[in-house]
């Protein structure tokens, strides 16, 4: 989701994927972690809407977090 470009149905799998999660552990840590994604989205919804037409509103493209070097 962080690529500007198509996402196809990425964004409400992750949504399913996390109602999956919430209530399947032993502690409440996966549903911590659930709700937190749940928000993610629902927050940062126009933004990953203009990723999905191929914009990013971000000023600065540099990331956040470092980025981890893709395998060759």
């Amino acid at each position: 989701m962080a690529t500007p470009g198509p996402q196809a149905n990425t964004r409400q799998d992750v949504a399913r994927w996390a109602g999956l999660v919430e209530g399947r552990g032993a502690c409440h840590h996966p549903d911590g972690t659930a709700r937190l994604v749940r928000s993610a989205l629902t927050t940062f919804a126009p933004e990953l809407d203009a990723h999905a037409r191929g914009l990013c509103t971000a000023s600065d493209p540099t990331p956040l977090l470092p980025i981890p070097n893709e395998a060759h």
